[in-house]
């Protein structure tokens, strides 16, 4: 019969739990967020909000101003778009408003 050696077998070690993988962050991370949205999308469904005219046509006004940005990129003029379009410059407004 062949020689055999003892060999001491150690337990596992036991330390501190691994730590959570970065899918599972992100899961809980996720999950997180999207209560945190439904409790608000809750909590203003049923919210009127009053915005002041003065606010409404500044925001018309930087939406002209981009689109004038864009089109000048392919070398127009917002007015020569509206001609091409057919359009004038009120039904826009109503448009983007």
């Amino acid at each position: 019969m062949p020689a055999t050696k003892n060999k001491k077998v150690s337990p596992p070690k036991r330390g501190k739990r691994p730590s959570p993988t970065k899918s599972t962050k992100q899961n809980e991370e996720k999950a997180k967020y999207e209560t945190q949205d439904a409790v608000i999308k809750e909590l203003c469904k049923d919210v009127k909000v009053d915005i002041p005219s003065g606010m409404i046509e500044m925001e018309i006004d930087n939406m002209i101003k981009d689109i004038e940005q864009r089109l000048s990129y392919q070398g127009l003029k917002l007015e020569q778009y509206l001609q091409m379009m057919g359009k004038t410059m009120g039904p826009v407004i109503i448009e983007i408003g």
